[in-house]
């Protein structure tokens, strides 16, 4: 073979190798459009880094978010998550090219796809969903909106929604307080709007229900097959009765009372009683469960000014109740260590409109939110004095009008859900829905202080916790 041929043979060979090369490290644009299979690191990321650079170029990429992985993506930002699983239309990513005044939008095609991915899961490149499977969570209903909205607790992100119309039931179900298992295995939900108590599994599909008209506050009790459920405050002619619902079957009772307006409702820790309150005579109930779960045993008047009795929580030793007392801001101490002769014993002055206290599971202490003063209220129970407020009383900070409260197991976290109804908290975009769009403020107990803020939606109310029964 002569040199000329060998030369042109060595660089054909030469172009086809650089081709080859050519085509590996630059396979061209996505064609977003006709994608059959989604390949995490061939398809998703690519549009991740560019709609990244979109958002930064534009200035609105959210603080704290780092796209330039799966495992980075999911942390979200520094108010929540940016993709919610199966969700995409509630996934921030896509509300700002839908919803926010974005200069730099995706484009339809590439929009498509990424709702695609979210609503397949938003997986990875092993087809894992973010957080699958974990029981670290809580779960906080979105009353104004008809969901749920499930939160690992850890990483302080929305894995999951629940939307209620979605299930068929209607636009304005208002689902209201839950109630979980204590191993996790199922939890409930009250819906206002469609007198009905739900029941889920662990997967949150919609294993159970029963009929219970305006149902408001849910207690579980710890060791019996009982769920019992009141009435909301926010309707005026309830019936005076609460249900008793077996959770197996949901087969539920109702239990007439003896006074009008019956609305706080807790479980004895101890697994006997059954406490509930009536919300503008101050008087409380009791259901001895030993003997007969579907029947008043006995009811006491506290015997002074109206009280307006909106929620109660024992002592992890069940010696003592607290109520909370909306017209003379006060925790009520009650002692309920003989249920037959409940006694007001003390009281602490906190602040306005005191909602759902929580003892820590030391029960040293009191936490309870201050609706119309945007502050978290920390009590001594050893003096019953307030030790701390939790909160700069405007709402920035993500405590505008405190509604729900929970305290994890260890007594590290408390968890409080926000209404803001007088939009005190301003969220981090502007998506058209602002209006009582609450948060999920977690709370570290070391230091009373607020550790994040988690954007949820609309007028967040009750709230449960996986795994406890606080």
């Amino acid at each position: 073979m002569n040199r000329f041929l060998t030369g042109i043979l060595l660089a054909g060979a030469l172009l086809l190798a650089a081709c080859e090369t050519q085509s590996t490290l630059d396979p061209g644009p996505i064609d977003y459009g006709n994608i059959t299979t989604i390949d995490y690191n061939k398809h998703v990321q690519p549009l991740l880094d560019e709609y990244g650079d979109m958002l930064s170029q534009a200035g609105i990429l959210p603080a704290g978010l780092d796209l330039s992985s799966w495992d980075k993506l999911i942390k979200g930002y520094n108010r929540g998550e940016v993709v919610i699983p199966y969700d995409a239309a509630s996934s921030l990513l896509v509300e700002l090219s839908t919803k926010y005044n974005n200069p730099n939008p995706l484009d339809s095609l590439k929009l498509a796809f990424l709702e695609r991915w979210i609503d397949e899961g938003a997986k990875n490149q092993n087809g894992e969903v973010p957080y699958a499977g974990s029981k670290n969570v809580v779960f906080v209903c979105n009353q104004n909106i008809g969901r749920v909205s499930v939160i690992e607790r850890s990483a302080g992100v929305v894995i999951r929604n629940i939307d209620f119309a979605d299930l068929g039931f209607s636009t304005s179900s208002k689902p209201h307080d839950i109630a979980v298992e204590p191993d996790g295995s199922f939890w409930y939900v009250s819906l206002i709007g469609d007198g009905k108590v739900l029941k889920f599994n662990s997967d949150h599909e919609l294993v159970g229900q029963a009929d219970f008209v305006a149902a408001g506050l849910l207690a579980l009790h710890p060791t019996k097959d009982l769920l019992y459920a009141g009435h909301t405050l926010s309707i005026p002619d309830v019936p005076a009765t609460i249900a008793a619902i077996q959770r197996s079957t949901m087969t539920l009772t109702v239990i007439p009372l003896p006074f009008e307006r019956p609305h706080g409702i807790v479980a004895d820790p101890n697994g006997r009683y059954i406490y509930f309150s009536a919300l503008v005579s101050g008087d409380m109930g009791v259901i001895d469960t030993d003997t007969n779960p579907t029947e008043v045993a006995d009811y006491y008047q506290l015997n002074r000014d109206p009280q307006v009795i909106v929620h109660v929580n024992p002592a992890p030793d069940g010696s003592k109740l607290v109520a909370s007392s909306q017209l003379t801001e006060q925790l009520l101490v009650l002692d309920v260590s003989d249920p037959a002769n409940i006694a007001l014993v003390d009281s602490a002055a906190i602040g306005n409109r005191p909602w759902h206290p929580k003892y820590t599971p030391n029960g040293n202490f009191v936490y309870c939110g201050n609706d119309m003063q945007n502050t978290i209220s920390v009590v001594n129970t050893a003096t019953w004095q307030e030790v701390a407020v939790i909160g700069n009383g405007t709402g920035s900070d993500g405590l505008a009008n405190p509604h729900g409260l929970v305290i994890d197991h260890a007594g590290a976290k408390a968890y409080v859900t926000t209404r803001n109804v007088n939009m005190g908290y301003v969220p981090a975009f502007d998506l058209g829905d602002n209006v009582d769009y609450g948060c999920l403020v977690i709370i570290d107990i070391a230091t009373n202080t607020i550790e994040k803020i988690v954007e949820l939606g609309p007028f967040n109310s009750g709230i449960g916790i996986a795994g406890d029964l606080n």
